[in-house]
């Protein structure tokens, strides 16, 4: 898919980063679009591990593994290349999907990642592993920013399984067998693939709508805050951490986040600001009941504190949220006949 952004500077970890090989899950999925060139640019060889019925051609050169992500077979093949780090991106990302079998989502969500420590484990291999979390496996959160000191209880099954699959990472990392760190990401936003669940990319559907001209609608008040991140910052978040060993000797988790939080309200604003500012339309932001079966973590308000990968790495989020939306509106208008989300 061709890039609708300019490339992500990684720097200050270029350097750092060229000459890792460099195996990536969920290969073509959103965050990948954005990491996988990146990677790239900054010198890493990047295997790609894809689904046996994988169709997708290997169009820029990267190197790619077909295999079921359950069969330990696919993980030693693939570790067998060289591959000094992991980024974990495969996931089933549907919280209703993941409520509805719970047991089919830890087939697809837990085993694969389980079997990758086990492998590393029995074939004596230590990889740093970086692995795509999400900063809602705390749960409901309180009103001020939350860190990675406050407690994990999470509400939904996803989320229940996020968490899972980051203390077994903690418990092989402390055992010595791999080195690593959960990644919690925040409300993660930018050009990039379609999601392929109903309940992600809020943002960009309400991008799609503004750009078409239709009303935009928010929840009641629309008061609730969320913490947005921009894809290219989440990028520079694992660069930093894959370029950082002392960060990743403990398997702590790691909260990506811009420590800002901004009610929907405000957010579907700056959309509506950005749309009209890039065609001349003025979308109308309507204001309607939420439905009963509204989950309850998405009645929360949420802001993080990202002060631990600050200090730990030389990372920090650049990207303002009204920039963002503004470069992904531009994006979105100039590939209208390439599927994009935020």
């Amino acid at each position: 898919m061709p890039d609708m952004d300019p490339p992500v500077d990684l720097d200050p970890w270029t350097e750092l980063l060229s000459g890792r090989r460099i195996l990536v899950t969920g290969s073509t999925g959103y965050i990948a679009s954005r990491l996988v060139p990146a990677f790239q640019t900054a010198g890493a060889d990047i295997v790609r591990l894809l689904r046996p019925e994988s169709t997708e051609p290997d169009e820029d050169g990267t190197g790619g593994i077909r295999g079921d992500c359950h069969d330990p077979a696919t993980w030693r093949g693939a570790l067998d290349q060289g591959v000094d780090t992991v980024i974990h991106l495969a996931a089933q990302t549907s919280v209703k999907t993941a409520a509805a079998d719970p047991v089919r989502d830890w087939h697809n969500s837990v085993a694969p990642f389980l079997t990758l420590l086990a492998t590393c484990a029995e074939h004596e291999t230590s990889p740093t592993i970086l692995l795509a979390g999400t900063a809602t496996e705390v749960g409901m959160t309180p009103p001020t920013a939350v860190d990675e000191t406050v407690r994990e209880d999470p509400v939904t099954i996803y989320d229940l399984h996020k968490l899972t699959n980051e203390r077994y990472l903690r418990h092989y990392t402390r055992q010595g067998t791999v080195r690593g760190a959960t990644l919690r990401l925040a409300n993660v936003y930018g050009p990039g693939p379609t999601s392929s669940t109903a309940d992600r990319g809020i943002l960009g559907m309400m991008v799609r709508r503004a750009l078409a001209g239709e009303d935009l609608t928010v929840y009641g008040d629309g008061a609730f805050l969320r913490d947005y991140v921009y894809i290219d910052d989440v990028v520079r978040a694992f660069a930093a951490l894959a370029a950082t060993p002392d960060a990743v000797q403990g398997g702590d988790p790691y909260l990506v986040a811009t420590g800002t939080g901004t009610s929907l309200k405000d957010a579907f604003g700056m959309v509506v600001a950005a749309v009209e500012a890039e065609t001349g339309r003025r979308a109308v932001v309507s204001h309607v009941e939420p439905p009963a079966a509204l989950d309850a973590i998405d009645t929360r308000d949420f802001v993080a504190d990202p002060g631990r990968l600050i200090a730990r790495t030389k990372w920090e989020p650049k990207v303002t949220l009204g920039e963002g939306i503004a470069r992904t509106v531009r994006a979105i208008r100039s590939m209208a006949d390439t599927e994009v989300t935020i």
